[in-house]
């Protein structure tokens, strides 16, 4: 709550009528909330009947609300749902929370958008450094969504919309509000409640056959991914996201020790002597159509890493970075390095067990650019056909 003072709130059915004022009930009720420092801010009708209008659902605060407390009907009970407006304090907001930045890509049109970016690889440094080079794709490929989906203010999701909602189940919700307002006008008019009961019957059957159909559809699939966010949105499980509870000063400390270990050799040098007939010693270059193939396998779903460069982008422009992307891995592999940018990664604390206030109990997980993933891919095909046609794998070798 806002300011120093703490709030008080009590909600809920009392069984007592505090609008009756002539009740005994009533009267020992109104003494306790004054001498408690509680206030009422309900002041209509919680339950109507056919024969009574009683307010025995109260809303109690200490504590000023925003506006009116106002009651709303929502065919769940025969009591009306009670909403109020209290002021909340900001202390331990989780920042992650707050609104962001996002391009939409959705809305791209991608003839248009390769268009251009062929525009921007007509001065494509094929001769250049390697880190010339994939500066220059790099920059080609973020430069190019800033005219197409420049990034906008992303506003914080609000409470998300059934799925299963239709024409038919909006309709039939809204005839019966309207039955049911014509109802509180006319409270003796019998042929009018008979014709609400029946509205508000075939609304909830209606919402219950679209809910179970949308549910049956979502796990009748074979992709896991869905099956098991569809569980969880029925079994009602979230995977809460665990904040590390330790500073960053402390994680950037155990993180380098363990990047920066001197027991580690610094530079690797091949064994003196001739080199055996089969050895690797160069890579074989990668082809322009080997590249746009693992291009168009990407998952346009994958978290882009430190260059931003979204995998859905690098899927639908394929054949456009193809070419470039293979000078680089081509000029990696023939010259032994590793471009600067494709070792930059975000670093994420994973907790391993024990204290989560001890930045010792953390491992860094690194999330890579997607390209430096295409990279590693190749590099792993060429080695790991040279161990197998040179029956060098173990027959006991497990996982790594």
């Amino acid at each position: 709550m806002e300011g120093p003072q703490a709030s008080t709130v009590l909600i809920g059915d009392i069984n007592i009528d505090y609008s009756c004022e002539n009740s005994p009930n009533a009267q020992h009720l109104h003494q306790l909330l004054s001498s408690s420092n509680l206030r009422n801010y309900v002041t209509s009708p919680t339950r109507v009947t056919s024969h009574t209008a009683s307010t025995i659902d109260l809303f109690l605060s200490n504590t000023p609300i925003f506006g009116a407390c106002e009651t709303i009907y929502g065919d769940i009970s025969d009591h009306f749902a009670i909403l109020a407006h209290l002021p909340v304090n900001q202390t331990g907001v989780n920042q992650s929370s707050q609104p962001g930045q996002s391009r939409r890509i959705h809305t791209i049109d991608w003839e248009k958008f390769q268009t251009d970016l062929c525009v921007h690889f007509h001065q494509f440094p094929r001769n250049g450094t390697i880190n010339d080079m994939t500066g220059a794709f790099t920059s080609a490929i973020m430069e190019t969504p800033d005219e197409h989906a420049p990034l906008v203010a992303r506003r914080k999701r609000g409470r998300r919309i059934c799925p299963w909602l239709t024409e038919e189940l909006v309709s039939a919700v809204r005839h019966r509000n309207r039955l049911h307002h014509r109802l509180m006008k006319d409270q003796a008019n019998e042929v009018l409640r008979e014709q609400h009961r029946l509205a508000r019957t075939f609304a909830r059957k209606l919402d219950r056959k679209l809910r179970n159909l949308y549910f049956v559809n979502q796990c009748n699939t074979p992709d896991q991914r869905k099956l098991w966010s569809a569980m969880n949105t029925v079994t009602g499980r979230r995977k809460e996201r665990q904040i590390p509870q330790v500073s960053v000063e402390d994680l950037g400390q155990v993180f380098g020790e363990i990047v920066n270990d001197p027991s580690r050799p610094q530079n690797l040098h091949p064994p003196l002597g001739p080199m055996p007939a089969n050895s690797l010693h160069v890579f074989k270059p990668v082809s322009v159509a080997d590249v746009e193939k693992c291009l168009k396998a990407v998952d346009p779903f994958k978290a882009a890493g430190s260059d931003s460069v979204p995998g859905i982008v690098l899927r639908q422009c394929a054949n456009v970075l193809a070419p470039p992307l293979s000078c680089i891995i081509n000029s990696s592999l023939q010259s032994g390095v590793v471009p600067t940018t494709f070792k930059h990664s975000h670093i994420s604390p994973l907790h391993t067990a024990g204290d989560r206030s001890s930045a010792c109990n953390y491992r860094p997980v690194s999330l890579l650019p997607i390209v430096s993933r295409i990279l590693e891919q190749f590099v792993k095909r060429q080695l790991t056909e040279y161990l197998y046609s040179n029956d060098l794998y173990p027959m006991t070798q497990f996982a790594y």
